[in-house]
């Protein structure tokens, strides 16, 4: 045998060698990708989990003053009723998923206990307004442990996002190596990983909108540095109104569609610099900079013009309607983005109730 011979058979081996590694890493990366995709889906199939979660927090409050005014909102205990025995169930109409997290069961178990006592004091206190301090009590205590439930929601999704960045950064890891050994795959590679950098998008991404999620919104809120003096920052809130007549009258799937319709109107309305998201059921912000008076003005008559066309769109007796707020950073020196969206949110809320009284409405409590 020759040394040519020798170096041929040397070749092949080493071929060989790398066709084994090359199977074996595409088929961990198959795997990997099998789990970040699942991962996504789980993220999906839970993203409604926090927003009920808030919304048992946020209406056992409302619930509570509604009482304290007088006004037995026996319509609001019922949903929140619902709410709770669908999280504990996962039996009801509102598509909410149970998840396998021992804390969070726990706290919420713990929380259906508290809720159930804080009825009985709303009920003994509609019998006997001296109760006011237990009712007060009972529920600054239900609001502790449904801040630790929502709270314990949150970490269960975080913890699977986490597993998602895990995901993409072992497959980025795969990628390179599959680089080394065949690099006339690198061009399909690559693909495959804008594929997975997509499917982790979803994570932020609503997906009855389009906008940013929720926890997008929450993440562009999370710098506690102040805006600096030479940028321009100007943070909107909007509120939808008549999303909860709609879906009484019209049924949820128009509720959808308003939302949706009003989406879609920000999206057009927004310039390209202007970040837009949806923060909570019909809520939604905007965040730009360099935009002065004029511009601000400009961008919400472009917006509602846009949802008048939007609106054409919906079911007969479905208007679009919305609150809007906003504060520049010109307005608040020193302020940070999560302090300068609380003046929009402010202002807004001061645009709803004139609306309502323009309207003939009552002045509603938050």
């Amino acid at each position: 045998m020759n040394n040519d011979d020798r170096q041929e058979i040397l070749n092949q081996g080493k071929d060989n060698k790398q066709d084994v590694i090359r199977m074996v890493l595409v088929c961990v990366l198959a795997i990997l990708t099998l789990f970040l995709i699942l991962n996504v889906n789980l993220i999906q199939g839970n993203g409604s989990l926090i927003n009920y979660a808030g919304r048992l927090r946020g209406g056992s409050q409302r619930l509570v003053k509604n009482e304290i005014a007088g006004y037995r909102d026996d319509q609001l205990m019922g949903q929140l009723d619902a709410i709770m025995t669908e999280l504990r169930s996962g039996k009801g109409n509102l598509g909410i998923h149970q998840i396998d997290d021992d804390t969070y069961n726990e706290l919420l178990a713990a929380q259906q206990v508290q809720w159930q006592e804080l009825k009985k004091i709303i009920y003994a206190y509609r019998q006997d307004k001296n109760l006011l301090p237990q009712l007060y009590a009972a529920s600054e205590t239900y609001y502790k442990f449904a801040d630790a439930t929502a709270d314990a929601a949150e970490d269960y999704i975080d913890t699977i996002v986490l597993k998602i960045k895990t995901l993409e950064v072992l497959d980025l890891i795969i990628f390179i190596m599959l680089g080394f050994i065949y690099a006339t795959k690198l061009k399909k590679m690559r693909d495959l990983h804008m594929e997975n950098s997509a499917l982790s998008a979803l994570a932020y991404l609503d997906q009855a909108t389009g906008l940013s999620n929720n926890r997008a919104c929450k993440e562009r809120l999370l710098n506690p540095d102040p805006i600096a003096d030479n940028i321009l920052l100007t943070c909107f809130m909007f509120d939808l109104n008549n999303l909860k007549p709609t879906n009484d009258k019209f049924g949820h799937e128009a509720g959808d569609k308003l939302i949706a319709g009003f989406a879609g109107a920000l999206k057009q309305a927004a310039p390209a610099h202007i970040f837009t998201g949806r923060c909570g059921g019909d809520e939604f912000v905007a965040v730009g900079t360099g935009m002065d008076a004029v511009a601000c003005r400009e961008f919400l008559q472009s917006l509602a013009r846009y949802a008048a066309q939007a609106e054409k769109d919906l079911p007969a007796g479905v208007k679009i309607s919305f609150a809007a707020g906003h504060a520049m950073s010109s307005e608040f020196p020193g302020a940070n983005i999560k302090q300068l969206m609380d003046q929009a949110d402010k202002r807004m809320y001061i645009n709803k109730q004139a609306m309502k009284q323009a309207l003939g409405m009552p002045a509603s409590t938050r």
